[in-house]
């Protein structure tokens, strides 16, 4: 059967298949689907794990049969990872997973994790016979259009709520890096005390030196470095800056410690970021 990576949690609530393929070219989805077969498989009494990595010179797609036909000597039933970073075993490959399929007993578990497979592959014998045995999963890149429902349904599962300007501001930030993107809601996690993210234009705070853009019931903290702070260049009006002039930018505790404000930030020129005046 094939599954939408979105409905992987509620299936495996249901049930647990003998064997799940999941492919894609996007590592934190298809880390993040394995990892939620992974846990369902110590759930269900898989207490040993097998790595065969198919992406290495001494692979030999006996090693996969052999799993298949030998007891497990620590645990009744195991999990056997099958890595294939291309998405395509061959003729070889195609006959030991029909074979394998075969033979399995059916108390362990393959879980296949492979690179983007292409359309043709999708009708090959080996597909089809994965697909009829266990569950299928392929994981598609989240595209800049998308990447706002995806990050608001990020936070929401985080237990906060955003506002759309804040939403854009991050969208803007992690510029489709998914990775960075979880890495920005755990930081925000940390913050919003009150569950709360908003952005406010450029609103000026008088007891620090750069506007912040962002802001949540921890806003003290963004400015000591704790989290994300939004580093605009002051006006001689105390007009609110352009938008080329906001630029997002990760700080850690120790990177902002030794000083109590940041200093004055020059005008980028060029399409360099800016460096801290002297």
């Amino acid at each position: 059967m094939r599954l939408y990576p979105e409905k992987l949690a509620a299936h495996l609530q249901q049930q647990f298949l003998p064997v799940y393929l999941v492919s894609g070219d996007d590592p934190l989805l298809v880390q993040e689907c394995c990892d939620l077969i992974r846990q369902k498989a110590r759930e269900q009494g898989c207490s040993e794990r097998e790595i065969i990595d198919g992406g290495i010179s001494s692979f030999k797609w006996q090693d996969i049969l052999h799993s298949a036909t030998s007891m497990s000597l620590f645990a009744e039933r195991k999990l056997v990872e099958l890595r294939l970073p291309s998405g395509k075993p061959g003729a070889e490959g195609s006959k030991a997973l029909c074979e394998y399929l075969d033979i399995a007993s059916g108390e362990d578990v393959l879980l296949i994790i492979a690179g983007k497979i292409d359309k043709q592959s999708t009708n090959s014998k080996w597909y089809k016979a994965l697909d009829k045995a266990g569950a299928t999963i392929q994981v598609w890149p989240v595209d800049a259009k998308e990447l706002p429902r995806w990050l608001q349904q990020r936070v929401r599962n985080a237990g906060m709520s955003i506002d759309q300007d804040a939403l854009q501001l991050l969208c803007d930030r992690v510029e489709g890096n998914l990775l960075a993107a979880v890495q920005e809601v755990e930081k925000l996690k940390l913050l919003a005390k009150d569950s709360q993210i908003m952005a406010k234009g450029s609103t000026w705070n008088a007891a620090a030196p750069v506007p912040t853009a962002m802001t949540t019931s921890a806003t003290p903290m963004i400015r000591q470095g704790l989290a994300l702070r939004c580093v605009t260049w002051p006006t001689t009006s105390g007009s609110p800056p352009s938008a080329c002039q906001v630029r997002w930018l990760s700080t850690t505790t120790g990177s902002l410690s030794a000083r109590s404000s940041p200093g004055p930030m020059r005008r980028p020129t060029c399409g360099f970021s800016p460096r801290p005046g002297k």
